[in-house]
């Protein structure tokens, strides 16, 4: 048997094999593999989230668990921007930037969560400006944002932004924060800008 999995979401995994009868007698010890998954991506920014009161953050519908929603934002562009297509959001998810002949440099919002937990994911194949390894490298940085769209009357969130590079396991910033309705900004936002990060 040939089992195929798929994940766009960079980590360590553990699997395990459990052969059993059809009695449901382990026929065998369990077999376990270790895989870290790298992206192919040279830009990945992930929003990951808990929600304390919420008490099954894995069940899927409407209403279910909190939503929120992560951006990003190209050198120059404005937030929510749809018509012009400068900010990849659950509204924007595939915006076309840089060259038009060119489909790498243009993000892509891999996975969009309305329900709790994420991760939300927005994928860069190949950044159109970059002059070296490194955040310090992009000439004109782009902006992430994270809008808390739905508290679904679960109230606060602990989010979580991850920035990876060049397809490192490990990210090179981290920015943690508490949520609720509305936001720490008037207008709900997370962050207008993403900080640099600690050094």
């Amino acid at each position: 048997m040939l089992i195929i999995t798929t994940t766009s979401i960079p980590g360590d995994y553990l699997f395990q094999l459990d052969v059993t009868d059809a009695g449901g007698v382990p026929v065998c010890p369990p077999s376990q593999v270790s895989v870290q998954v790298r992206s192919s991506a040279r830009l990945v920014v992930e929003l990951v989230w808990t929600t304390p009161s919420d008490e099954d953050e894995t069940d899927e519908f409407l209403g279910a668990g909190t939503d929120v929603d992560l951006h990003l934002i190209r050198a120059g562009g404005t937030w929510d921007d749809t018509s012009g297509g400068s900010d990849c959001s659950f509204r924007a998810p595939h915006p076309d930037w840089g060259s038009p002949t060119e489909t790498d440099d243009n993000p892509s919002l891999d996975r969009d969560d309305s329900d709790g937990g994420g991760p939300e994911t927005i994928t860069v194949l190949s950044p159109a400006i970059t002059f070296g390894p490194g955040m310090e490298y992009y000439d004109s940085p782009y902006q992430v944002g994270v809008y808390f769209f739905d508290d679904w009357t679960f109230g606060e969130v602990y989010a979580s932004l991850r920035v990876y590079l060049e397809g490192d396991p490990d990210p090179v910033a981290v920015w943690p924060s508490v949520l609720d309705d509305g936001g720490s900004h008037p207008d709900g936002r997370l962050f207008r800008e993403a900080p640099a990060p600690e050094q």
